[in-house]
C-alpha cells in the first residue's frame, strides 16, 4: 500500500515539472518578434516628401535707382525704353544735386503731395508703361530717379536721327537752331513750345497735375502747342534756349522754309 501510495505521489511529483516546464518563458519561440521587426526593417522605406527647391523670385526690383550723371552714366541723350512695371516706371530727372536734395527734403508723403513735389523741383518727369520710351538729355550734375519699374538706356541724338520721341528738347543741346516740319509718324503727338527754360520751368512748377491745371499752365508760359495725328505735320521755327515738350507720340523732322500750309 506504502509503494503505491509513493508511486502515485512521484507520477504527481513528475507532472508538475512537466507542466512547470511548458509554462516557462524561455522556451517561448521568438519567431513572431522576429518576424515583426523584419517586417518593419524590410517594408519599403516612405518617400519623404519632396523638399521643396527654393527658388530666385522672378518678381523684378522695383525700388527707387538714383544715378548721378556723370558718375554712374555719361552725359548725353538717351531713349529709355521700359521693359517692365507693375504700374507704371517713373521716370523723373533733376538738373542739379540741390534740386533733388529739395525734392528729398519735401514733404511728399502726407496729403499727396508727392506730384507737388515733382513739379516744383524736378526739371522733367515721365510716366512709362512697358514699351513706351522717352528721350532724356542727361547733362553733368543732372541726377535721374527711376521708381517702380526697369528699362533700358539707348545713347540717341535727335539733332542726327532727325527722329524725336516724347520728351523734352533744348535747342542748342538736344535739337539744331533750324526751320523745321515735324511730322507724326505715331497715332498722336503734341507738340509744345516754350521761349526759353524759365518759361518751361514756370509751367513745369504750376500746380498742372495737383490742381488739374496743364491746360491753364501752358496758356500762361507756351509759345505755342499743336496737335497733330498720323501722317500730319506742324511749322517749328527752333532757336537757341527754346524748349521743344513732345508727349503721347513720335515724329520725324526735316528742313523747312515755311509752315505747310494742309
Amino acid at each position: 500500500m506504502m509503494k503505491k501510495l509513493l508511486s502515485m505521489l512521484l507520477v504527481v511529483a513528475l507532472a508538475l515539472v512537466l507542466a512547470a516546464c511548458g509554462n516557462d518563458s524561455s522556451d517561448k519561440p521568438v519567431a513572431s518578434e522576429t518576424e515583426t521587426i523584419a517586417e518593419t526593417t524590410d517594408a519599403p522605406d516612405q518617400e519623404e516628401p519632396a523638399a521643396t527647391e527654393e527658388t530666385e523670385s522672378e518678381s523684378e526690383n522695383y525700388s527707387n535707382v538714383v544715378y548721378y550723371v556723370g558718375d554712374d552714366i555719361p552725359a548725353g541723350g538717351y531713349v529709355i525704353n521700359c521693359t517692365s512695371t507693375n504700374s507704371a516706371l517713373e521716370v523723373t530727372v533733376f538738373a542739379s544735386a540741390e534740386n533733388y536734395d529739395d525734392f528729398q527734403s519735401a514733404d511728399k508723403f502726407t496729403n499727396g503731395k508727392y506730384r507737388n513735389a515733382v513739379e516744383q523741383y524736378a526739371w522733367a518727369d515721365f510716366s512709362l508703361y512697358e514699351g513706351e520710351e522717352v528721350y532724356v538729355g542727361l547733362r553733368e550734375s543732372y541726377i535721374i530717379l527711376l521708381d517702380d519699374g526697369k528699362c533700358e538706356f539707348t545713347k540717341y541724338d535727335p539733332a542726327a536721327a532727325q527722329t524725336i520721341y516724347s520728351g523734352i528738347y533744348v535747342v542748342g543741346e538736344d535739337l539744331n537752331a533750324e526751320k523745321v516740319n515735324i511730322k507724326c509718324t505715331s497715332e498722336y503727338m503734341q507738340v509744345t513750345q516754350f521761349a526759353g527754360k524759365e518759361d518751361y520751368l514756370g509751367y513745369h512748377k504750376m500746380s498742372r497735375y495737383t490742381h488739374g491745371e496743364e491746360s491753364d499752365a501752358i496758356e500762361k508760359y507756351a509759345a505755342s502747342t499743336d496737335s497733330i495725328y498720323t501722317d500730319e505735320s506742324t511749322y517749328a521755327n527752333l532757336q537757341d534756349g527754346m524748349v521743344i515738350m513732345v508727349e503721347d507720340g513720335a515724329g520725324d523732322y526735316s528742313a523747312a522754309e515755311g509752315p505747310i500750309i494742309n
